[in-house]
């Protein structure tokens, strides 16, 4: 949908649909951003995001890490040129789940 050598970025709902959603970030090939209005309308009904890192691998960046720690009700999932890893949140920790 936004292809190219950019980040990719969505959410997996609670029903299973798998949706993607604008990159706002102003360098989308190093980082993703997603906009308010996008949050507002997947965050409640979400279970998991997902975003890619297009020619590296699914390892957690810092960027990643403290996205992740800002939704922690949430299952996270990073696909690299090496596969996919699901990370989780427990006790204030960002784990491979």
């Amino acid at each position: 949908m936004y292809g190219g050598d950019v980040e990719r970025v969505g959410f997996v709902l609670k029903n299973g649909k798998v949706i993607e959603v604008q990159n706002i970030c102003e360098n989308p090939a190093e980082g993703f951003d997603v906009s308010g209005e996008d949050i507002a309308l997947y965050a409640l009904t979400a279970r998991a995001t997902w975003h890619t890192h297009p020619n590296a691998s699914h390892n957690l960046s810092a960027n990643d890490f403290n996205t992740f720690l800002n939704w922690p009700e949430l299952d996270h999932y990073i696909i690299g040129n090496d596969g996919i890893r699901k990370y989780i949140v427990e006790d204030g920790e960002v784990l491979i789940a």
